[in-house]
């Protein structure tokens, strides 16, 4: 947060007669599974010169509009221990957040006030460093397997990414082959999670019917149906806008075009043991990121192989 800088102590006209140099760092670790979140504060000191009298360390965490049992402290240096030259103080914060009402959001943030107290009489305390975090978003939206809501935080502003790799081969060419096509979902462009389950059954429904003559001329033993971008989001066919093709004629998706483009969607029937694997892991990694409702995510693919010819 803060290199090279430094406490100036000065006299009674306003001389330096001293200075104590610092470095303040900081990093934060928030938990899918709970309310907690854990703030650790790096204070490292380097060389006093002159007359600084013996000066100490004191803090003070706030989480803005809640009171002292919203936090603790875990580890660290003691409220108004003594610093020494080279020295490293460190605290680490435990801030609960508190329970949340059911299908909620809160933006919380915190504040560690610190400065530098002084055991000699004659040099009164420095003024406030402040180590301000914001962009914590706590929600209590996702439910677990039992259909409870658990809460959890996330910076939001961190955009996630879903990695598909060679345990599921054939989704994973599907979705390189997309993003290769200019299909969203790649970084700079992310898909937005969709929640609504209507909503994402009427993009299933479009990319992949369920019955009918187009379900039929495509049914194959073991394959099933696979759609891009995930009908769980909110560039999924039916919201789209563009047309309807398929990445390459083993896909055996007769109704559409072999063809590419930015817009629109892709089909191709694919293993379908892998494609049943691929959306729990995408289930999974909505839930260990808490990638809510039209939060954005980005998609990785390497290491993929095309379905093999009908």
């Amino acid at each position: 947060m803060w290199t090279d800088l430094a406490v100036h102590v000065v006299d009674s006209k306003g001389v330096e007669v001293g200075r104590v140099p610092f470095t303040v760092k900081t990093g934060i670790l928030t938990s899918h599974r709970s309310g907690g979140m854990r703030q650790e504060v790096r204070v490292d000191f380097g060389a006093f010169t002159g007359k600084v009298g013996t000066s100490t360390f004191r803090y003070q965490p706030t989480y803005l509009g809640y009171g002292p049992d919203a936090y603790s402290i875990e580890q660290g240096a003691a409220n108004g221990s003594v610093i020494k030259p080279g020295m490293r103080k460190v605290i680490v914060v435990k801030w609960k957040q508190q329970t949340m009402a059911d299908d909620s959001t809160r933006d919380p943030a915190t504040r560690i006030a610190w400065n530098l107290g002084n055991l000699d009489p004659g040099v009164t305390a420095s003024s406030s460093g402040l180590v301000p975090t914001t962009g914590f978003r706590c929600d209590s939206t996702m439910k677990t397997s039992s259909g409870k809501y658990r809460q959890g935080c996330v910076v939001p502003g961190i955009t996630p990414e879903f990695e598909l790799t060679a345990s599921t081969p054939e989704q994973t060419w599907h979705v390189q082959e997309a993003l290769r096509s200019g299909l969203p979902g790649a970084a700079g462009r992310p898909l937005h999670r969709l929640a609504d389950k209507v909503k994402r059954d009427i993009n299933r429904q479009k990319s992949c019917p369920r019955s009918g003559r187009v379900s039929e001329d495509r049914r194959l033993t073991t394959r099933s149906c696979d759609e891009y971008p995930c009908a769980s989001s909110r560039e999924g066919a039916a919201s789209s806008n563009g047309p309807g093709r398929t990445a390459h004629p083993d896909c055996h998706v007769p109704d559409l075009p072999v063809t590419t483009g930015a817009t629109g969607y892709s089909v191709c029937m694919i293993d379908e043991r892998q494609n049943s694997r691929s959306g729990s892991l995408l289930g999974a990694f909505y839930g260990k990121e808490r990638v809510i409702d039209q939060d954005g995510y980005t998609l990785t693919a390497s290491g993929g192989t095309p379905p093999p010819k009908p």
